[in-house]
């Protein structure tokens, strides 16, 4: 086929075969995901994207070859073949499931399956994900000196494949050396704070899921292998290196806790005030029940190429993932940390001196690549107030959730922490506690991309295709390339920016993704990234990012968003203590008078038939009960009674004063006793 601009001028010639995948062979052939619309619409898009500058993104996939077949791939095995350290690790304490390697490789088992599962042992909802991060490189701290090899701008991190390797980075500056990938210490970190008393069951059930294998397939070594591996990790844990500890008595120091024993387990922790390995806000002291770290780093050049083309960045990453057992059926979330140190060991000059470099215009970003079931028929969108972007199936129930008995999902990145910049006055959150004089950054762009557009991705290959354009996606530009940079094309009326399908899938309102047209285009395969920035980062400094990954099901695919926006709100809300799902049953206990006025949280909650609301009063008082809008004017009244001093339960199923089913929505319900008011947040799904 040949393809030529509108001045008439051929451009590039070459022919298509029909695979997902693009490849290169000798006849200078190749398939692009399958057809040749991503050509035909950067056509339509006018003066926006001129023709060659789509051809050129074409060409630039194909060699990439980064958007990888959705079957399974063979990986490294999961443990090094030369040491037996473990190579990757499992957070599976809730209902939603990851994988992490200690490459900073993340979310993609060691067998080459998906990587993120919800509910846990059931169906995919994440493909693959990844940190990654660029910026312009100097060699002075005015910024003028740019860094050698004419690479001003850098780029690292791990998408389908990896620019980092194992290991920490041992001294500063010109001192700065990688440490042994396959040295012990290199390997990947998994805790869990009951692993002393695990269940048989529960222990089988990890070690089938760490194995890749059925359950009735785990052997009495598996299991064993399992528990020993987590007692040495806590017992190894790598304070010394980086790893997050709970210092208990505020000393500055780890001291580790006793070892676990038949009179000494994960409950006396907090009670004796011991360390113990792992994360927590200080104020909150709610340890995670579950902890993966790893640290890895870019030195190595052949390696860093491997991303974008880049040169190393000096950079040594740290990446935390924890979970808390809270959960639900209809939804679960877990935490990423990444924590980037600029330590040097990097060439400063073309004859190879080693030093530090500084960095303007750095940004940090969660890239994914969401899978809900099937991955031909996903969508994208974003919320800006929430910071979050998210995955939904776009036609109807996913085949693969369907056959499970199961509504079809979504899945959501959020952030709960952006990257740290100077700000007088204000209060951010740094290794989870409060700093002053700095601010938290929101998602400051979101960028897609997937089959029917014609933006491809970055490639591997070549820097000016690679390094460049991801700090272009970085900025919240569309990955094309050439000297311009452009947003995301939007529908007409409406100015283009950082945001796209930041409108309302559910009202089908603003722009959204899946219409089938230029700025909106079928459903497929989506990959996107979530961006944060611009900062500075001078050599010695760590900034870090915090993000949460959220799977939600509601009754259908659009009220799965609902349900991953309502966990979020209230993820935001309680950060960086965790939120805590309501109880499967609502506990009551009647022995006793009540110490405290407690109004709980609704069970369900979403809901759509009914839902239960508990609360208790210590003292003889008048009480009511009532639901609110969010206009605060009052929808129902539930209770509204003198009552003894007890534990009380009632029920609303969603009518108003009059009988009459109220919309689906956000309502308060407020416990009002005498001149005291406790109020909740519930939500009705129809």
């Amino acid at each position: 086929m040949a393809v030529t601009s509108r001045e008439g001028k051929l451009r590039a010639e070459f022919t298509f075969t029909s695979c997902k995948r693009p490849r290169w062979n000798s006849a200078a052939s190749f398939c692009c995901c399958g057809d040749i619309r991503k050509l035909e619409t950067a056509m339509k898009l006018g003066t926006s994207i001129s023709a060659f500058s789509a051809v050129a993104l074409v060409l630039a996939a194909a060699a990439s070859g980064q958007s990888p077949e959705k079957t399974r791939h063979a990986k490294p095995p999961a443990r090094n073949a030369a040491t037996g350290e473990p190579r990757y690790a499992l957070l599976n304490i809730n209902n939603v499931t990851a994988w992490l390697r200690n490459d900073g490789y993340s979310n993609h088992s060691p067998k080459g399956y998906n990587g993120g599962y919800f509910p846990r042992g059931k169906e995919n909802v994440v493909y693959q994900d990844g940190f990654i991060w660029g910026g312009k490189a100097y060699v002075d701290s005015s910024h003028t000196i740019p860094t050698p090899f004419g690479q001003i701008v850098r780029a690292g991190g791990a998408t389908y494949g990896t620019g980092l390797l194992p290991g920490r980075i041992i001294g500063f500056g010109k001192e700065a050396i990688a440490a042994d990938p396959l040295a012990p210490e290199s390997r990947i970190y998994r805790i869990r704070r009951d692993y002393f008393t695990m269940s048989e069951e529960e222990l089988r059930r990890d070690a089938a899921e760490v194995n890749e294998i059925a359950i009735d397939e785990v052997t009495l070594e598996q299991r064993q292998a399992v528990r020993e591996q987590y007692a040495r990790d806590w017992q190894e844990w790598p304070v010394a290196f980086g790893a997050p500890y709970i210092d208990r008595n505020r000393n500055g120091s780890y001291e580790p806790p006793p070892a676990f024993s038949a009179m000494f387990t994960a409950d006396d922790l907090i009670a004796g005030g011991y360390d113990e390995p792992g994360i927590s806000n200080p104020e909150f002291d709610q340890p995670a029940d579950q902890v993966i770290w790893t640290v890895c780093n870019d030195l190595d050049r052949a390696t860093a190429s491997r991303f974008g083309a880049s040169e190393p960045l000096g950079l040594e990453a740290q990446i935390t993932l924890w979970a808390h057992k809270t959960q639900a059926d209809w939804g679960s979330y877990y935490y990423r940390r990444l924590r980037l140190i600029n330590k040097g060991g990097v060439a400063i000059n073309e004859s190879g001196e080693k030093g530090a470099v500084w960095f303007d215009q750095m940004y940090l970003s969660q890239w994914a690549d969401g899978d809900l079931g099937n991955a031909g028929d996903d969508l994208t969108g974003c919320d800006t107030l929430l910071s979050l972007g998210y995955f939904y199936n776009g036609e109807g129930d996913d085949s693969k959730f369907h056959q499970a008995g199961l509504a079809t999902p979504a899945v959501g990145y959020c952030y709960l922490q952006g990257a740290r910049v100077p700000a007088d006055g204000a209060t951010a959150y740094f290794e989870m506690k409060k700093v002053t004089g700095w601010k938290n950054l929101p998602m400051t762009s979101f960028v897609p991309w997937g089959p029917g557009d014609p933006y491809g991705e970055p490639v591997n290959s070549n820097y000016e295709n690679g390094a460049l354009i991801w700090h272009r996606v970085l900025r919240g530009f569309v990955p094309l390339p050439g000297p311009q940079d452009h947003y995301f094309v939007f529908p007409p009326g409406m100015t283009p920016g950082p945001f796209p399908f930041s409108g309302d899938p559910i009202r089908r309102s603003g722009h959204i993704d899946g219409l089938g047209m230029n700025y909106s285009y079928r459903s497929g395969d989506r990959r996107a990234v979530m961006n944060t920035g611009p900062f500075t980062l001078a050599p010695g400094d760590t900034q870090e990012a915090v993000v949460a990954v959220i799977a939600g099901m509601g009754s259908d695919r659009l009220s799965s968003i609902k349900v991953v926006k309502f966990i979020t709100t209230n993820l935001r809300s309680c950060y960086p203590a965790p939120y805590k799902f309501p109880p499967t049953e609502v506990e009551q206990t009647h022995d006793e008078r009540p110490q405290y006025y407690m109004l709980s949280p609704n069970y369900p909650n979403p809901f759509n038939a009914g839902t239960r609301i508990a609360y208790s009063i210590p003292y003889e008082a008048p009480v009511k009960v009532a639901i609110y809008d969010l206009s605060g004017r009052e929808v129902a009244v539930l209770e509204d009674a003198q009552k003894p001093a007890g534990f009380y339960e009632v029920a609303w199923e969603g009518r108003d004063h009059a009988g009459r089913e109220v919309p689906s929505g956000v309502y308060f319900y407020k416990l009002r006793v005498n001149f005291r008011e406790l109020s909740r947040k519930l939500l009705l799904l129809r």
